[in-house]
């Protein structure tokens, strides 16, 4: 097969989730490879099948509910969440009997879709990266200003943090996919504004999705008072049951539990390790001190990372954020007031034309400007 491209439309991204948690899937590491630009090719013992060069876009919806249901937080650290663009999407109104979109309205923007995509396909897939996009030196300038903020760690926790990583190669992708649809090869400042605007909208999302899953802090006294606790167990060690019922005296549920105990893992003062039983039953999970001399030298090491957390949430604070994080999902839609407002206007005013312009190679549009030797590397980019 040639034509490599797909575009997956998941009604119910529950399903993708919990295929990816079965022993041996390589579904969720295969999603991964496939945005940063690799192949396919899973390790099969019979006849092996792969896809080189793929391009895929995947569409799943799913509730905050099922989400925080269906993941936990070494998923999100693995680094699959901050590939994808969350949307907080709900009704605005409430309409009995709807009527139904004029079909002439949906076939000229089915018509304007399928021109952008033809222009965008060129030759392909005959030749492959056979044009190359370029930043016009405002949009360079506004991009290395707006670069160091979507680094810059979000301030809602470090569970939030590891969700929105890759803010900045996905401005860049919709900033892409914008100029695209105005079938060019020229990314302006408009272009970026609109990136910039979606992955700060998508941060907001994930801020307030997450945090029902403990993203926005951590409960320092409970890991000290589990500390203590193991330090003062045989072999500074316990399973989760001991924990539940007499560290915490049933006054903690398993989910709560685990948002105390895996910031502890993660950061290394404590060990995480599963038993067999000795006649049937369930799997015991145990956890203990990483380093067993004393409980005050793992939360000293606590006490260094909440310091090291704090400077890092206070240096985000200063992030240039058209969208902070929500306290509701009525504030993560009034965001998006902020992208309609960025949406990129097709300029009406003239530009000389310049030689080898890779919009219109010399012939003048209204993109023509002139390139700087020193062009952006578009390798983050998917075209």
């Amino acid at each position: 097969m040639d034509d490599k491209r797909l575009w997956i439309v998941e009604a119910e991204f529950s399903n993708v989730l919990a295929q990816g948690k079965r022993e041996g899937n390589t579904l969720l590491p295969a999603l991964r490879d496939v945005w940063d630009g690799g192949n396919i090719q899973p390790l099969t013992k019979g006849r092996g099948m792969w896809s080189t060069h793929p391009h895929i876009a995947l569409h799943g919806n799913i509730t905050p509910g099922e989400l925080q249901a269906r993941i936990e937080a070494r998923e999100i650290n693995g680094g699959t969440f901050n590939r994808i663009l969350m949307i907080w999407a709900e009704r605005t109104c409430m309409v009995a009997l709807p009527e139904p979109t004029d079909t002439g309205v949906v076939a000229g923007f089915a018509r304007r879709i399928e021109d952008a995509i033809r222009w965008a396909k060129g030759t392909y897939p005959t030749t492959r990266d056979s044009r190359k996009a370029s930043m016009t030196p405002g949009a360079a300038h506004l991009w290395e200003s707006l670069y160091p903020a979507l680094k810059q760690p979000h301030p809602a926790g470090d569970l939030v943090a590891a969700a929105t990583e890759r803010r900045a190669p996905i401005c860049l992708r919709i900033a892409l996919i914008h100029a695209i649809l105005e079938k060019s090869l020229m990314i302006t400042p408009e272009h970026i504004q609109v990136g910039y605007a979606w992955a700060q909208y998508g941060a907001a999302t994930a801020a307030y999705v997450l945090a029902g899953m403990g993203g926005r802090a951590r409960d320092t006294d409970k890991e000290r008072k589990v500390l203590a606790f193991l330090d003062n167990q045989p072999g500074k060690e316990a399973d989760r049951r001991t924990l539940i019922n007499v560290c915490f005296k049933k006054h903690i549920d398993a989910k709560d539990l685990d948002r105390v105990l895996t910031p502890l893992v993660d950061d290394g003062a404590l060990h995480r390790r599963e038993v067999d039983p000795k006649a049937g039953g369930r799997k015991r999970v145990i956890y203990s001190l990483q380093r067993a001399d004393n409980a005050d030298n793992a939360d000293n090491q606590q006490r260094r990372g909440f310091r090291r957390a704090d400077i890092d949430a206070d240096n985000a604070d200063n992030e240039i954020s058209p969208v902070q994080s929500p306290q509701s999902p009525h504030v993560v839609r009034n965001a998006e007031s902020l992208i309609d407002a960025h949406c990129p206007q097709s300029p009406q005013s003239p530009h000389t034309s310049i030689e080898n312009c890779p919009q219109c190679d010399g012939a003048g549009c209204h993109l023509c400007e002139e390139v700087p030797d020193d062009d952006i590397d578009f390798e983050d980019i998917q075209p």
